[in-house]
């Protein structure tokens, strides 16, 4: 078993991309700034709104109206300045594919289900593993996708986006365990949830239970 300081000199050789850098988003960068990544790539085409406020880390009352991805590399910087950032203030699309290019692991941060069936595609191709979460009212969902594995295409086969508000608590302990997924991928440590595995919680009753699809 290796050591966190072992397991940071394995992180601080690898490039991440977070797609998304709100109320997921924002909470899986933070912990991916901490571990000091050589390289995050940053995506999301969107601003903070005052809608935002109750759940979403980077936004406060002075940064509405600005872009979620320059605001996340603020704060990126805030805590290291040996982090290679770049900003991309787009909704990802299948055209921005080779954005991706060269990344070691890609986190689903996104809130429709089109732009996670785009990603699954597009990492299958690239050979990337990505990470995929989600969060609904109480609930939050994790999943490591592997190519081949095709499990967004399986689990949101015939579903329509539910946009429900959520509690800070949700998203922030969703993000924290989709951070873990893939730091026990990149550095081998410990069992994943890959292979068509969904790990579903209900934050107010305790409930964890990993299904398969």
């Amino acid at each position: 078993m290796l050591t966190p300081i072992e397991i940071r000199a394995i992180l601080n050789k690898k490039t991440v991309a977070v797609i998304g850098a709100g109320g997921l988003g924002g909470f899986v960068l933070e912990s991916l700034a901490r571990l000091n990544f050589k390289e995050i790539r940053i995506f999301d085409g969107d601003s903070f709104s005052e809608s935002n406020l109750d759940r979403q880390l980077y936004s406060n009352i002075n940064n509405l109206s600005q872009m979620k991805a320059e605001e996340g590399a603020k704060r990126i910087s805030l805590i290291s300045k040996d982090i290679r950032v770049k900003v991309y203030t787009l909704m990802f699309l299948e055209k921005h594919a080779p954005l991706l290019e060269g990344a070691d692991i890609v986190f689903d941060c996104t809130d429709n289900i089109a732009t996670r069936f785009i990603l699954e595609a597009v990492c299958e191709r690239l050979n990337i593993p990505l990470v995929h979460g989600a969060i609904n009212d109480t609930m939050g969902q994790i999943s490591l996708i592997l190519p081949k594995d095709s499990t967004i295409s399986r689990l949101y086969k015939n579903q329509q986006n539910e946009k429900n508000k959520t509690l800070a608590f949700i998203p922030s302990a969703t993000a924290s365990l989709m951070v873990s997924e893939g730091v026990k991928h990149l550095t081998a440590q410990g069992e994943t949830l890959s292979g068509g595995k969904i790990l579903i919680i209900d934050f107010l009753t305790n409930d964890f239970r990993i299904l398969k699809v």
